[in-house]
């Protein structure tokens, strides 16, 4: 095995021990002395490829992002432009089966997006960002083929989507961190955002 690939397997290695010690505790009980034993490296292994428990952390959000991002955009890619009315169940529904087959990002997600640690909430936004580009797409193919308000914008619209994604994650903040938790979240979520978009009265 030549010496560039041993070195990404034990990276992997160490990513695969520290995500799952991370969706466990969450970044601040998270421990490294756990990740080692783990995956059966020291600490100064751990260290040689990541600066530290922050840059450990961070990698593992970043692949949770980027993975479900990517899981998103394959399932949604299979509707046709016409069908607008059907991407925001389409949307919440491949959401939900992806935390359903990877229950270590799940957790990973909980804590990012419900209760971010204060010291890294910049960092947190950037793992993000494939996933946030994500949703400000979908909400545009969701708008699209819509009648919208004459005073209204379509940026005005994803302003206010997410204050009410940050008005939710805040309602959640302590009590998302399970499976029903997320459950619940995710389909308030998406109750939100359809009485946001097609209303509560029917007229």
């Amino acid at each position: 095995m030549k010496r560039e690939e041993k070195n990404q397997l034990t990276r992997c290695k160490i990513l695969d021990s520290a995500c799952k010690e991370f969706a466990a505790h969450g970044f601040e009980a998270g421990s490294v002395n756990a990740i080692c034993q783990d995956g059966g490296v020291s600490k100064g292994i751990v260290y040689h490829y990541f600066s530290s428990k922050e840059e450990l952390y961070l990698e593992c959000l970043t692949g949770c992002f980027d993975g479900l991002s990517s899981y998103l955009e394959k399932g949604l890619a299979v509707l046709k432009e016409d069908e607008s009315d059907c991407i925001l169940s389409a949307y919440f529904d491949l959401r939900m089966a992806y935390f359903r087959e990877h229950e270590i990002e799940a957790q990973l997600f909980c804590e990012a997006v419900l209760t971010p640690p204060e010291c890294l909430k910049c960092e947190i936004a950037e793992c993000r960002q494939s996933f946030d580009e994500l949703n400000a797409k979908t909400m545009k193919k969701i708008l699209k083929n819509q009648p919208l308000r004459d005073d209204l914008k379509e940026e005005d619209m994803l302003r206010v989507f997410q204050q009410f994604h940050d008005f939710l994650n805040a309602r959640y903040r302590n009590t998302a961190k399970t499976k029903e938790g997320l459950k619940h979240h995710e389909q308030d979520c998406k109750n939100v955002l359809e009485i946001l978009l097609y209303g509560m009265i029917s007229r």
